[in-house]
């Protein structure tokens, strides 16, 4: 009588298998995963230099190259008197040498509530502008992701947080200050320049 090859998997090597597939395909997932969040941050790191880079490089020609001469700085901003504003504004107004009067706003709304502690209904809005007065150019910052909060506002992951001008000793300065959840660096942008130099 000839004997039957009855080999087989066992239940139980097919548990194995099926084990091993699992924690091979759970271990791939989390290397390319983790490859992505790093090359989403990249990313972000990039577009925010590259803002970064073309802004100042803007505002810089025309300060530097042209002569600054005088500053103006108003801030607009949520008070007693016009306690329902939604943001607060930073306009810079630069006088230069050869007659030219330019300006910058910076456009700050956080969607929660203003900087008077009254809640406003707005979506979050960061935008700077830089031009001749009247015409200037916008440069929404890069808009890098977003959600939304209890009210169903928009709250953007790249915000504004910080916004620091000074005219102190003949320099004009001002720092934009940046913060973003999934970056550990904080940006800004920095602007520099004797006055009347």
């Amino acid at each position: 009588m000839k004997k039957l090859n009855n080999k087989g998997m066992t239940s139980i090597e097919v548990l194995l298998a099926f084990i091993v597939v699992v924690m091979l395909s759970v271990s791939m997932y989390t290397t390319i995963s983790a490859y992505q969040n790093k090359q989403n941050i990249e990313s972000f790191k990039e577009k925010i230099m590259t803002y970064k880079n073309l802004l100042t490089k803007e505002i810089n020609d025309d300060l530097i190259k042209k002569g600054l001469i005088a500053v103006n700085v108003e801030v607009q901003e949520p008070n007693e008197a016009n306690p329902n504003r939604t943001g607060t504004d930073y306009i810079i107004t630069f006088t230069l040498k050869n007659g030219q009067q330019k300006r910058m706003k910076i456009h700050v709304v956080k969607a929660g509530e203003n900087a008077a502690g009254v809640a406003v209904d707005a979506n979050d809005s960061f935008i700077i502008s830089y031009g001749d007065i009247n015409k200037e150019m916008e440069y929404p910052i890069p808009n890098l992701g977003s959600t939304k909060n209890a009210n169903g506002k928009i709250v953007y992951d790249l915000r504004i947080n910080t916004v620091e001008i000074s005219t102190d000793d003949g320099i004009f300065s001002v720092m934009v200050g940046f913060t973003h959840p999934d970056l550990t660096n904080r940006y800004n942008i920095s602007i520099v320049c004797p006055i009347n130099f």
